[in-house]
């Protein structure tokens, strides 16, 4: 009889389930990006591992479970193991599965249907809105096929990040938790849109709340009413995007939408809008109309500066540099224009 047979003929193995007890994690207040340990006393196994998530829209992860005194589970084979998960979201569901030759068992015993939460709160700056729409004609539907407002957030960080326990509203000034957003996953550099449509039956990143075209304040905020991010628009022109550039951290300006993406790289204005004839583009003393007119400008933050009816050409000696968004009534038509 060889070795193996030996040994195997003379092995009891383990009798009974593994039991798992004193589950805990270092450090206890931890923020965006730091590495984590869990660890837990462990008895009977042969096999341990961790499994993990940052959101709900995340499978759960494996990593095996150490007892090897380098986990931050105190010296070799001393019943204590532990796994790092590294660069964190400020968010972490977890559950633990230990097994011997035997059986098996999981903590919480209904894991994946239940789980361990671990969460801290965001700082400002950490996630952002970073583009909305407030008139959404014809540029992108929702899953439902509807062209309903939009909020884009952006991730601005090196680390995933939850939502869950943030907030955004439209009534700062009364109810700074409005509405919930899920336990969803942004990842590093990623954005996410929150349909606002005062739809919540479509899914869960639908708002009961809609954005009012003709402008207000929208705060994001965590589950202490800490504000993360906030902006004030002005009212919005058709298939005008409001939003940051440079990406995540410009100030707010009209774009051309870029739905989901980068604002830095924004979709030619031609994509959007119809041509008109309105030169020289760019101008500097004077605007000249192609027809008779009715017109609405308004510059960069959506601020009506210039309405008239059947105009031919404007003046604009006293205008600011910069863009300017020219609404044509009669052709139901928006423009781009830029002084120089």
């Amino acid at each position: 009889m060889d070795a193996r047979a030996v040994y195997l003929s003379a092995y009891t193995g383990f009798t009974g389930e593994p039991t798992i007890s004193n589950i805990s994690y270092s450090p206890q207040t931890f923020s965006l990006g730091d590495d984590v340990f869990i660890t837990a006393n462990i008895l009977d196994a042969t096999s341990v591992f961790l499994a993990y998530r940052f959101g709900e829209n995340m499978a759960f992860k494996k990593a095996p479970m150490f007892d090897d005194g380098n986990h931050d589970d105190g010296i070799a084979n001393d019943g204590v193991y532990g796994a790092k998960i590294t660069n964190t979201s400020n968010l972490i569901d977890y559950y633990l599965y230990a097994d011997n030759d035997s059986s098996g068992v999981f903590s919480p015993v209904r894991a994946a249907y239940e789980f361990y939460s671990i969460q801290s709160q965001l700082q400002a700056g950490d996630l952002v809105i970073n583009e909305i729409m407030s008139n959404n004609v014809s540029v992108v539907a929702d899953p439902s096929g509807n062209f309903e407002d939009w909020i884009e957030l952006y991730n601005p960080t090196n680390s995933p990040i939850s939502t869950k326990g943030l907030f955004l509203t439209d009534w700062p000034n009364s109810n700074l938790l409005k509405w919930e957003l899920p336990n969803h996953l942004i990842q590093a550099q990623g954005y996410t849109i929150v349909w606002a449509d005062e739809d919540g039956g479509q899914g869960d990143m639908h708002a009961n709340f809609q954005l009012s075209n003709l402008g207000e304040q929208l705060v994001l905020t965590n589950s202490d009413s800490l504000v993360i991010d906030s902006i004030t628009y002005f009212s919005q022109v058709d298939d005008i995007s409001f939003g940051r550039s440079p990406n995540g951290s410009g100030s707010f300006s009209m774009l051309t939408p870029t739905f989901n993406d980068n604002n830095d790289f924004p979709i030619s204005v031609e994509q959007i809008f119809n041509k008109a004839m309105i030169y020289p583009n760019p101008f500097t003393e004077i605007l000249y109309l192609e027809g008779d007119e009715r017109i609405e400008v308004r510059n960069f933050l959506g601020q009506l500066i210039y309405s008239a009816e059947y105009v031919r050409s404007i003046q604009t000696s006293d205008w600011d540099a910069g863009v300017y968004f020219i609404y044509l009534r009669n052709k139901n038509q928006n423009l781009k224009v830029i002084k120089i």
